[in-house]
C-alpha cells in the first residue's frame, strides 16, 4: 500500500505540472487575470484559476488508483470518499465561478454551509474531539453546526493566506504530508491516498506559483483545498483521546486557521466589515516588518513545519506531555502576534478600561444601575420643581459642579424660561468665566427628541486625569440629556398648557400650571435645593 500512495503521489506531481501551463495560457485567453491593486503585492496581471489545475491532477491520480488491485475496491465501496469527493467538486464549482463572475461574500458564505450541510449527511461529520487531560467531548446535536463551523473555518483560512506567491500552497502541502503521515500511522490507508494525490497536485503546482508566480491558484484552487483538507482531517480522525485527535489538524492547520480567527476579530474590533478583504493579514504584518517576498513565505513555512512535527508528537504521547505542547504552543502564538504589532492597541490597561465602558453600557457596572434609579426618578417627576430638584441630586451623584437648563426653542414652540441653575458650594464668585477653562469639562447639548428643540443643557466638571471617570462621565452625561429630552417631550403633549396629564401617587389627575413651570424669582431669592436665574427678559410667561 505503501508503493500505492507514492506512485500516486508521483501521477500527482507529474500531472500537475503537465497541467498548470496550459491552465495558465488558457487563463490569458480568456482573460481570466488577477489585475493589480493596491490590497495585492503583484504588480502584472497573472492567471487566476490554478485550482484547475490542481483539481484535475488530484482527480487523475485518484482515478489512477482504481487501477490498483488493493486500492479499487475500497474506494468504490467507501461512501465517506464519494461524498468527499462529490463535495470537492461543488467547492472546486464554487470557486471557479467565483473567479470568472466575481460573487459576493453572502453567497459564497450561503453556498458554503450547504456544501458543508451535504457533506455532514454524507456521513462527514465531528462526533468528538480528545482533549488531554480532559478526555473526549462528544457534541451530540452539535454535531452539525461544529462540521459546518470546521468546513467554514479551513476554507476561508486557505482563502485568507493566498495572498502571497506559493504560500496557500506550500502551506496546504506541509498540512496534508503531517495529515498523511498520521493516517498511515493508524493504518488509514484510504485517506492517505487522497492525500498523497493532493500532495503530489499541489508540488507540481508550486513549481509555477512560487516566487516570482506565473499563475495564482485563485478561489477555485482555496476552496477545493479548503474543503479537502477539512474533510480528509474528519474522515481520518481516529475515535479515540489518546491517539489521532481532532487536535491534530487543528495544529497543523495553525497559521491559516489562526489568521482567519484573528482576522475576525481584529475587524469587529474597529468595525469592519467582517468579509472585507484587508491588507493586515500575517503575512501583510511580516512583510511591512522589513521582510522580504520570499522571506516572509519561508517564515510562516518554518512555523507550519514546527507546528506540524508538533502534532506529530502527540499522536503517541502521553496526555500530560500533550497539554504541554499545547501551553507551549499557546504561549508562542501570544508571542507572535504581539511581535507583529497586533495587541499594541490591547495592553492590559487598555483591556480594563474597553471591559469597564463594556460593562457600563449594557448595565452590568453597579455605579450604572444606580444611575438608572436617578434617571428612572427624573421620568416620573410630576412637577417641573421635583423634575429639577431630580436633574440636581443626578448631577451630584455624577460629581458635576455646575448644571443649567435653559428650556425654549422656536423648533418646539416653546416660549423663552428662564434658565435652571445649579452649582456646587465649591463654586467661587467667579465660577461662570471658568466654565472655557482648559482644567475644566464643559459640555453643551440639545434637548432634542424626534426633531423637536426644548432647550439646552450644560454641565461642567474639572477635568480628571483618570481615563474611568472621564470616559463614565460623558456616557452617563448623555444618558442624562436623553431622558431629559424624552421627559419633556412628555410634558409638552398636553394641547392646553404644552405639559402632559399626569397622575400623582395618589391619583388624583391634574395640569401643570405655567406658574409651576416658571416660578417667581423677582426677589432675587435662591432656594436651598436649585437656583433659577433670570433671562434677559425677567417677564413670566403665561404659557408654553
Amino acid at each position: 500500500m505503501i508503493a500505492t500512495i507514492i506512485i500516486l503521489a508521483i501521477l500527482a506531481f507529474l500531472a500537475a505540472l503537465l497541467l498548470t501551463p496550459r491552465v495558465a495560457a488558457l487563463a490569458e485567453r480568456f482573460d481570466l487575470l488577477d489585475a493589480p491593486s493596491s490590497r495585492k503585492v503583484h504588480n502584472v496581471a497573472i492567471p487566476r484559476i490554478g485550482g484547475l489545475a490542481i483539481f484535475l491532477a488530484f482527480s487523475l491520480a485518484l482515478f489512477s488508483a482504481l487501477f490498483f488491485k488493493n486500492a479499487n475496491t475500497e474506494l468504490l465501496d467507501n461512501k465517506d470518499i464519494i461524498y468527499l469527493v462529490a463535495g470537492g467538486i461543488l467547492s472546486f464549482l464554487l470557486g471557479f465561478y467565483d473567479d470568472i463572475k466575481q460573487l459576493g461574500p453572502k453567497v459564497k458564505f450561503f453556498a458554503q454551509v450547504l456544501i458543508a450541510i451535504f457533506a455532514f449527511f454524507g456521513g462527514i461529520k465531528i462526533k468528538l474531539i480528545g482533549l488531554p487531560l480532559i478526555g473526549p467531548i462528544y457534541f451530540g446535536w452539535l454535531e452539525l453546526p461544529m462540521t459546518i463551523f470546521w468546513m467554514l473555518l479551513v476554507i476561508n483560512a486557505i482563502n485568507l493566506i493566498d495572498g502571497l506567491d506559493g504560500l496557500a500552497a506550500g502551506v496546504s502541502l506541509f498540512v496534508c504530508i503531517v495529515l498523511m503521515a498520521v493516517t498511515m500511522i493508524h493504518g488509514n490507508f484510504l485517506v492517505a491516498i487522497a492525500l498523497a494525490c493532493l500532495s503530489g497536485s499541489l508540488l507540481g503546482f508550486l513549481v509555477f506559483n512560487f516566487n516570482p508566480a506565473s499563475i495564482f491558484m485563485g478561489d477555485s484552487g482555496s476552496y477545493f483545498l479548503g474543503y479537502m483538507l477539512a474533510s480528509l482531517s474528519i474522515v481520518g480522525a481516529v475515535k479515540s483521546h489518546t491517539a489521532f485527535t481532532f487536535l491534530i489538524p487543528i495544529i497543523a492547520l495553525g497559521v491559516p486557521i489562526l489568521d482567519t480567527i484573528w482576522a475576525t476579530v481584529r475587524r469587529f474590533i474597529f468595525g469592519q466589515e467582517l468579509f472585507q478583504p484587508d491588507k493586515d493579514h500575517f503575512h501583510h504584518r511580516l512583510m511591512r516588518m522589513g521582510f522580504s517576498h520570499k522571506r516572509t513565505v519561508a517564515i510562516l513555512y518554518a512555523i507550519t513545519i514546527v507546528l506540524g512535527c508538533l502534532a506529530l508528537l502527540t499522536v503517541n504521547v502521553r496526555d500530560r506531555f500533550s497539554a504541554l505542547f499545547l501551553g507551549i504552543i499557546g504561549v508562542f502564538v501570544v508571542i507572535f502576534v504581539r511581535k507583529l504589532g497586533y495587541l499594541n492597541f490591547l495592553g492590559l490597561k487598555s483591556f480594563f478600561t474597553w471591559l469597564n465602558d463594556l460593562t457600563d453600557v449594557v448595565g452590568i457596572n453597579r455605579d450604572r444601575r444606580i444611575f438608572l434609579a436617578y434617571q428612572l426618578a427624573i421620568a416620573e417627576s410630576d412637577t417641573m420643581d421635583i423634575f429639577w430638584e431630580r436633574i440636581v441630586a443626578s448631577a451630584r451623584h455624577l460629581g458635576l459642579d455646575y448644571i443649567e437648563m435653559q428650556l425654549g426653542g422656536e423648533d418646539a414652540n416653546f416660549k423663552k424660561f428662564n434658565p435652571y441653575i445649579w452649582q456646587s458650594i465649591s463654586a467661587d464668585e467667579n465660577f461662570t468665566e471658568e466654565l472655557y477653562s482648559r482644567h475644566r469639562l464643559y459640555i453643551r447639548f440639545p434637548l432634542k427628541c424626534d426633531n423637536y428643540h426644548y432647550g439646552v443643557l450644560k454641565v461642567s466638571k474639572k477635568h480628571s486625569n483618570s481615563v474611568k471617570d472621564n470616559s463614565q462621565t460623558l456616557w452617563r452625561v448623555e444618558f442624562l440629556r436623553r431622558t431629559l429630552s424624552s421627559t419633556l417631550q412628555e410634558f409638552k403633549k398636553n394641547p392646553k398648557y404644552g405639559l402632559q396629564d399626569r397622575r400623582t401617587p395618589q391619583g388624583d389627575r391634574r395640569l401643570f400650571t405655567a406658574k409651576e413651570l416658571i416660578p417667581d424669582t423677582s426677589d432675587g431669592e435662591r432656594r436651598s435645593k436649585y437656583d433659577r436665574r433670570k433671562s434677559p427678559d425677567p417677564a413670566p410667561q403665561k404659557a408654553l
